[in-house]
Parts: structure tokens; sequence; C-alpha cells
């Protein structure tokens, strides 16, 4: 099985409700950061425009399961798994952790599917690409299946 990707973060107050608790949503954009920090350091670009055509990975599924609640300064860690790759598309699944040593909890599970796209920088509909060779080369040693 692949390592995953290490995403670390304190829980900004502005993610929080009153009681202090993160609001739901915030895990959909802690596993897009993830996503972004991974493929920044693999070089593969997030988003890419040559002047004529923007590129880029636009989510097309996403889902959270959450054990407990994360709070106001807690120290997160997103294990970003880079589950499989497909022609078209990159599944993930996160796990969300806080606490260090024996007080580490997991605490939410997150999946998501992003797709590999173009469209007319001037406008107009996105269409899916497949991944490229230089893309497969530096994502597959992260991933724990490669479908192409």
């Amino acid at each position: 099985m692949a390592e995953p990707f290490i995403y670390r973060r304190i829980v900004d107050f502005a993610e929080t409700d009153m009681a202090g608790i993160a609001h739901f949503s915030n895990y959909f954009r802690w596993m897009e950061a993830a996503e972004s920090a991974l493929l920044r350091e693999v070089g593969v670009p997030l988003t890419a425009s040559d002047g004529v055509t923007d590129y880029g990975w636009p989510r097309v599924r996403a889902s959270c399961s959450y054990h407990e609640p994360v709070r106001y300064s807690d120290e997160l860690e997103v294990q970003l798994h880079l589950k499989t790759i497909k022609v078209k598309a990159l599944e993930y699944v996160a796990k969300f952790y806080v606490g260090q040593g024996d007080e580490r909890r997991h605490v939410a599970t997150g999946k998501m599917t992003s797709v590999y796209v173009c469209k007319p920088t001037a406008g107009g509909p996105m269409q899916s690409l497949a991944l490229t060779p230089a893309m497969l080369e530096r994502l597959a040693p992260l991933a724990e299946e490669v479908l192409t």
C-alpha cells in the first residue's frame, strides 16, 4: 500500500461555530487543500492555461463521515490516500486525525473524486481529458491502484 500524503494545520476560529466546533463544510476545504498540496509537491498543476485552453481538476464527487468533533485550535492531520488513478480521474480517501501519540483520534473519513478537464479560455463547456504520461509518472508511485 502506498504511503499517504500528510497535510497538517491548526483549526482556525473562523472555521468553528459558537461552541468552537468545526463546521462540517470545512472538511471538504481541508481535503481540497491537501489535494492541492499533494499535486504541488509532485509537480502536477491544479490549474493551468495556455491562453487558449484552461485546464483543471473539478471535484465530481465528495463525501465525509464524521466520527467526533474537531475544535478550535486542534492540530489537524489529513492523511490523503490516492486510492485510484483512472484514465481521466483521481480518487482519494482522506482520514482526519487530531491529537498526538496515545491521545491521537481518528475524527472523520472523506472521499473525493477529481476529473482532469479542459475548457476554452473564452468560455464554453468543459471536456474531460486523459491524464498525461507526465502526470501518470508523477502520481503512480503515490497510488494504491492505477487503472489506465
